[in-house]
């Protein structure tokens, strides 16, 4: 116990202090506030947000467990990733199915695998730019996945706000990969 607290310790330190000059700049922020805050204010969005007609949950999952049969069926995945005998992620990127389907499907019917199908067809996808939009893209897909996964198995109550709470410690997960392997180098 007495080593797990120098680590935690050491990590500490590491972040204290230390800017990330990664990130965005001020002006590319502002500017993208600016263009989401005019998406969030057109017509258009309110004709999405006043939209009376949802479909029935069970509508819902059956049309999601098409796209899924679908592409599990006949395409390769374009990445398996087991953690640790936990769980097995299965990750198809796929621009063979209608740019109507969702933009992410998953599927976490079996305790230990989790099924996501990115569709590449939908018109976001033609918006995010190079390797780092992608990524960043790929890792909210596959983070609401995992954290839907882990709040179905949760004893507590699942609320959007427990999906949201798993799903920061998620995308915390590069930098904390970052730090270790700071400390061990």
């Amino acid at each position: 116990m007495q080593h797990c607290g120098d680590y935690k310790d050491v990590a500490k330190k590491l972040r204290k202090g230390k800017i990330d000059e990664r990130g965005p700049s001020e002006i590319e922020t502002q500017a993208a506030i600016d263009e989401i805050q005019k998406e969030l204010q057109s017509p258009e969005m309110v004709d999405q947000i006043t939209i009376e007609n949802i479909p029935a949950e069970q509508i819902i999952i059956e049309s999601n467990a098409r796209v899924i049969e679908s592409v599990t069926s006949t395409l390769a995945e374009s990445m398996t990733a087991e953690i640790s005998g936990v769980v097995t992620i299965r990750l198809f990127v796929t621009a063979d199915i209608s740019p109507y389907e969702p933009y992410v499907t998953s599927e976490s019917t079996e305790a230990k695998q989790i099924t996501i199908v990115v569709n590449s067809a939908h018109p976001h996808w033609a918006q995010l730019k190079g390797a780092e939009g992608v990524l960043n893209y790929l890792r909210h897909c596959i983070y609401d996945a995992v954290a839907e996964w882990q709040a179905v198995r949760k004893t507590a109550p699942v609320t959007p706000a427990t999906i949201k709470m798993l799903k920061d410690a998620l995308l915390r997960l590069s930098l904390t990969i970052e730090e270790n392997e700071t400390i061990s180098t």
